[in-house]
C-alpha cells in the first residue's frame, strides 16, 4: 500500500461508519499515514464529535439513526468547505447518488468496497498534504465540459486511477466539480466519462498553457482496476478509435 509523506500530526479525521470492520480498516489505513482518527457508528454521535480537532469527515450514507447526507447538511450549517472537508463512503454507485452528496455539501465520494490506496490518496489530498503517487497513462484526447456556459478548449494529457491532468484555455476554481465528455477515452477504455464527476485539485499556468489536475469522484472498483492495468502496461490513449492494445486491456477487465 502506498504511504503519504510529511503529514502533520495536527490533522484529524472522523470516520462515521456503522460497520465495525469497515471502520477498522479505514482507521488503520489513515492512522498509519500519520493522521489522528476519531470514530462514530451513528450520525448523531458523529455530529457531536466534530470539534476543532477534526478537519475531515468520512461518512457512510446508510447510518442507523439518520443518513449521511442529512449529517452533511447539518455540518455545512456550522462549517464551511474551507474549514471542514466531507467525503462520502457508500456502496451506492449511481451518478444521482454521487451528485446528491455533492449538492448537500460533500467534497468527494468513495465507492465500496474501499480501495486502500484510493482512500489514502483522497484523504491526504483533501487535507492539502503530499499524496501517494500513481502510475500515469499518457493521453492526447480532446474533451468538452458539460453543464456549463463556459466552453474552454480542453485536452486530456494524462490520467491514472485517481484522476486526470487536463490542458485548458481557461482557469478552473480549485474544489469545483464538473463533468466532461471525452469520446476518445470513452471509446478506448469503455468508461462513460460523461457520467464521471471530477473535482479540481489544482490549477496552474505553465508557459502559455493552463493545466488542471482533477480527481475522479465516485469511480467504481471496476474502472479503477481498468485504469490501473492501463498504467501498468504504459498504454498511450489518443482520439484514434479501436487501439488494439487498449481494446485488449478492456477485454481482459
Amino acid at each position: 500500500m502506498k504511504t503519504a509523506t510529511n503529514v502533520p500530526q495536527t490533522y484529524g479525521v472522523l470516520i462515521v461508519e456503522d460497520d465495525a470492520m469497515t471502520r477498522s480498516v479505514m482507521k488503520r489505513v489513515i492512522s498509519m499515514a500519520g493522521f489522528r482518527v476519531k470514530e462514530a457508528a451513528l450520525a448523531s454521535d458523529g455530529f457531536k464529535s466534530v470539534d476543532e480537532d477534526v478537519h475531515l469527515v468520512l461518512v457512510d450514507i446508510g447510518l442507523p439513526d439518520y443518513d449521511g447526507q442529512n449529517l452533511a447538511v447539518r455540518l455545512r450549517r456550522r462549517f464551511s468547505k474551507e474549514r471542514l472537508k466531507i467525503c462520502f463512503v457508500s456502496s451506492l454507485q449511481g451518478k444521482d447518488s454521487v451528485q446528491k452528496c455533492l449538492d448537500v455539501g460533500g467534497d468527494d465520494y468513495i465507492i465500496k468496497p474501499i480501495d486502500k490506496d484510493i482512500l489514502l490518496q483522497k484523504v491526504t489530498k483533501l487535507l492539502g498534504q503530499s499524496t501517494p503517487q500513481f502510475a500515469w497513462v499518457g493521453a492526447d484526447c480532446h474533451a468538452e465540459i458539460l453543464d456549463s456556459n463556459i466552453l474552454p478548449d480542453l485536452k486530456v494529457v494524462r490520467l491514472s486511477e485517481s484522476g486526470m491532468l487536463i490542458k485548458s484555455s481557461s482557469r478552473f476554481q480549485v474544489g469545483a466539480h464538473f463533468k466532461l465528455d471525452c469520446p476518445g477515452l470513452t471509446s478506448a477504455i469503455k468508461l462513460p466519462f460523461n457520467e464521471v464527476v471530477h473535482r479540481v485539485t489544482s490549477c496552474e499556468r505553465i508557459g502559455h498553457s493552463i493545466f488542471i489536475s482533477s480527481d475522479f469522484v465516485g469511480l467504481t472498483e471496476k474502472y479503477v482496476n481498468s485504469l490501473r492495468r492501463l498504467a501498468i502496461r504504459g498504454t498511450i490513449i489518443t482520439d484514434a478509435k479501436n487501439l488494439s492494445e487498449t481494446k485488449e486491456n478492456q477485454d481482459e477487465a
